[in-house]
């Protein structure tokens, strides 16, 4: 009986004594870059319009507005 409860014991300690936070002294300064989200300015999005040349046409605008905004971000 004492084997049983022993075991799960055992592993909890080390589990436990495993993930514990262990403290790291630097000598130098370390860089660390973190990326930002960029943000694009709102594009309308295109619709189904009456024909197929209009709705064609707005996809084309919405396009080349999304192509603008991510120029802003590069």
């Amino acid at each position: 009986m004492k084997k049983i409860i022993l075991w799960p014991t055992l592993m909890s300690v080390a589990l436990l004594t495993g993930c514990a936070g262990k403290t790291m002294y630097v000598d130098r300064v370390v860089e660390v870059k973190i990326p930002v989200p960029c943000k694009m300015k709102e594009v309308k999005p295109a619709v189904k319009q009456e024909n197929d040349a209009v709705t064609v046409a707005d996809i084309v605008r919405e396009r080349d507005e999304l192509r603008e905004a991510k120029k802003g971000c590069e």
